[in-house]
Formats: C-alpha cells, structure tokens, sequence
C-alpha cells in the first residue's frame, strides 16, 4: 500500500477510473492529460536541484557565473520533466547535473 502511495505513476489506473466514473470525464480526456501531468508536474524537483547544486557550489567556493547558473536552471527542467515518476529519479538527475 505504501509504494502506491509514493509512486505516482502506480496511483494513475486510480485515478483515471476515479475521475471517469465520479466525475463523468471524457475517458479520451482522462487518459491523455493525467500522465501528461502526472510527468509534467514535476516543479518541486525542478526548483530544489538548482537550489541544492548553488549550495553545494557556496560551500566549495566555487564561483557561479549568472549564466551557469542559467543553464542548471533550464537543465533541471528538463530533466525533471523527463524523469520517470518514480521515487528515486532525483539520485539519477542530480548526478546527471
């Protein structure tokens, strides 16, 4: 019961049944946008990366131009949106940064 809970990608058969069955949605409609978000909605890891790698940076004493800083920022996004959602991705993106 507990990984159902953590993993979101487990919860997404749940869900579309849910929303289809109580809310009356579109079965096309369900099926297509909730692992869209399911994927997309990943903004907690998007912004904790850039924070957590501009820490570690301060740390060391190593000096961050504003446009290293840029591009962790807009690699962070996209790698979370191109993570799995699954817990444990943010051990393999963090590396990946």
């Amino acid at each position: 019961m507990l990984v159902t809970l953590i993993m979101c990608a487990a919860t997404l058969p749940t869900t579309m049944r849910c929303v289809e069955e109580n809310n009356g949605i579109d079965p096309r409609i369900s099926r297509f946008m909730l692992p869209l978000g399911a994927t997309i909605n990943m903004d907690g890891s998007a912004l904790n990366r850039p924070v957590l790698l501009i820490f570690v940076a301060q740390l060391n004493d190593i000096d961050l131009s504003p446009g290293k800083i840029v591009a962790i920022c807009v690699i962070s996004v996209l790698l979370a949106v191109g993570a799995a959602g699954i817990p444990a991705t943010a051990v393999t993106t963090i590396i990946a940064l």
